[in-house]
């Protein structure tokens, strides 16, 4: 009878003593994923406040009216294809890319902004350009260094960062001269720097943001977008980041290799005469990269 007891008693206090274990288990997890989710929330703020002081110390008040080439002008008007919105969609029609008539409307229609490039190149010798995306979260300095890995987790001013900045290739010499010019940035949770876009993969987002602005210290580059898509971490260099070519002929070629891989089909046929922007940012938890191209507009 005592040895029943004895040992209906040891097994509750086993059974006591696993509940305290996962009891304590259930805590320890709470509390690291609070956390987490703490500094989850600092890190989110302190970017978001770093963006906003940026913006507000460097981007000035006032703006410019954008106009079209003559060249730009004849294209548009012999184009008769009409933009088809989303609402359009919801019968089970293809979302078709918009027009370059009606791209060309939306250019116009986009105030150009204005910067403190003086400041910024006092602030930060590194400083090439400001980028931006009308309608988006991307609005932010870049810089080039003679080394990819100096800004990864460096901000503007120098600060350590996990989400870094926005920097140029260090490959490229000019970036007004290079023929595919490189920009690279973290893929934030956040949606900070580059963490949109990947939207690039939906057209109806590329038909509401088919343009990408570069002010630089003498003018404003715009390029609209002709293709995106996702390739490995580890992919040959030379067939997305490529930056020498021997002649018209293999530039011609790299450009129309890029169309083809595209997820979306925008309707623009990039001219080998003209500059493309190549934007690049992480995907699959860094297994992947994500790509976006876009040909010298204006």
């Amino acid at each position: 009878m005592k040895n029943n007891r004895k040992n209906t008693d040891q097994k509750d206090g086993k059974k006591e003593a696993r509940y305290v274990i996962i009891r304590l288990l259930f805590a320890i997890s709470s509390f690291i994923l609070a956390m987490w989710f703490l500094y989850m929330c600092a890190a989110y703020v302190i970017q978001t406040v770093d963006e906003s002081i940026l913006k507000q110390k460097y981007e000035q008040a006032g703006t410019v009216t954008a106009t079209l080439s003559d060249a730009l002008e004849e294209n548009i008007e012999s184009d008769e294809t009409a933009p088809i919105t989303d609402a359009q969609t919801g019968d089970g029609k293809q979302l078709e890319p918009i027009s370059s008539s009606a791209a060309a409307e939306l250019y116009l229609k986009q105030p150009q902004k204005q910067f403190d490039h003086a400041g910024l190149s006092a602030s930060n010798r590194d400083y090439r350009f400001w980028i931006d995306i009308p309608g988006t979260r991307i609005s932010y300095p870049v810089v080039q260094s003679q080394d990819n890995t100096d800004y990864l987790k460096k901000n503007f001013d120098g600060t350590r960062r996990g989400s870094g900045s926005i920097f140029i290739d260090a490959g490229i010499r000019d970036y007004q001269k290079t023929r595919n010019l490189i920009i690279h940035g973290h893929d934030m949770k956040s949606g900070s720097m580059f963490g949109t876009l990947s939207s690039y993969g939906s057209l109806s987002f590329y038909n509401k943001h088919p343009f990408i602005y570069l002010y630089t210290p003498d003018s404003t580059l715009v390029y609209q977008v002709f293709a995106a898509y996702v390739v490995p971490k580890d992919i040959d260099t030379n067939l997305v980041y490529r930056i020498a070519f021997a002649n018209t002929e293999a530039y011609e070629a790299f450009l129309e290799t890029l169309t083809e891989r595209s997820v979306i089909q925008t309707g623009v046929v990039p001219s080998s005469d003209r500059q493309i922007l190549t934007l690049s940012t992480c995907a699959n938890r860094g297994k992947n990269r994500f790509i976006v191209h876009a040909i010298r507009y204006q």
